[in-house]
């Protein structure tokens, strides 16, 4: 499953990466992981507590004539975001191994190649190249990097193809315009 760094002959700064399934995961777990720190998903996730346990409350009230419990409008309101999170986290997996799977361009190898000003990816289907300038946030965990062009876009670097020197230089390339983000 891992491998090791390898270069293309394009010299320190390049690498060859082919993704596979476990990357494509990760990646989806990162980005919902983010997702969970922004504020307007607790606000989202507190909006449909609050709607469940007030239609609850309601629908109780309408069709038996009877008041919801208090514990048990509670257990809704603590119980509704949990289980959304954990249904969506489930959702995530099965779905990223889904598109995986579907998307056959994923499985293709590609070169990363980064300087100062700019990263380009070079594979079968053509070359990109995206300057630091246009980066919106860098994230990384212990797996991946995430390079951001928007706050839904997001070039995906696991970090096994890289040795540790290239790794570090890439990320103060990133760092030296881009800002880094958790």
């Amino acid at each position: 499953m891992s491998e090791p760094a390898q270069e293309t002959g394009g010299g320190a700064r390049e690498v060859r990466i082919t993704l596979d399934v476990e990357d494509h995961v990760a990646f989806h777990r990162l980005f919902l992981a983010r997702a969970l720190r922004q504020p307007r998903t607790w606000f989202h996730l507190g909006l449909s507590a609050l709607v469940v346990s007030a239609g609850a409350t309601i629908g109780v009230k309408v069709f038996t004539g009877d008041d919801l419990p208090m514990p048990v409008a509670l257990a809704l309101f603590i119980l509704t975001p949990l289980v959304r999170v954990g249904w969506g986290y489930w959702l995530t997996v099965r779905h990223a191994r889904r598109i995986f799977a579907q998307q056959q361009s994923l499985h293709l190898p590609f070169d990363l190649t980064w300087d100062e000003e700019s990263l380009t990816t070079r594979s079968e289907q053509g070359t990109v190249r995206l300057e630091w300038l246009y980066v919106l946030r860098v994230v990384e965990d212990r797996r991946l990097i995430l390079v951001y062009e928007s706050e839904a876009l997001a070039r995906l670097v696991p970090r096994r193809f890289f040795t540790p020197d290239q790794q570090a230089d890439f990320l103060a390339c990133a760092r030296a315009v881009v800002p880094a983000d958790g």
